[in-house]
């Protein structure tokens, strides 16, 4: 079975998490792949058996520009599809808003995680040696 993480990230947090997924799932799936969506056009997707997404939140949905990414994905006959999203405070209805738009394209819902990370709106008025929001390794 060959698995795709594809994911957005605008400042790290999402990339993380979809890095940490990838390799914990290395054990069990032999054939797994990690991209960014800026790195991949929407029709190289057709190649995997299985999709796991990732986004941030912004404003208590998925970027606009993400939605739209997800709109070129290839229609496709009962492909399954894992989502996870990252936010600081709420994620509002955006797995929900995601799962419909990819249903319609006729993938298979498998599962979701919403990720709570360091919020990245304050990073610039904190010291370079603050301890909040620090992220470790996992």
């Amino acid at each position: 079975m060959k698995v795709l993480v594809l994911y957005f990230s605008g400042t790290g947090n999402t990339e993380y998490v979809a890095k940490y997924l990838q390799k914990r799932l290395l054990g069990p799936l032999r054939q797994i792949e990690l991209r960014s969506t800026e790195n991949t056009l929407p029709e190289k997707t057709a190649e995997f058996d299985l999709l796991i997404i990732g986004f941030p939140i912004y404003a208590g949905a998925p970027p606009e520009f993400f939605g739209q990414y997800l709109k070129l994905l290839p229609t496709v006959n009962q492909k399954g599809v894992f989502v996870f999203c990252t936010r600081a405070m709420f994620a509002g209805h955006a797995i929900k808003d995601v799962y419909e738009l990819l249903e319609h394209k006729g993938y298979i819902p498998l599962g979701h995680r919403i990720v709570a990370m360091p919020g990245s709106d304050g990073l610039p008025f904190m010291r370079k040696n603050s301890t909040r929001g620090k992220i470790f390794k996992a």
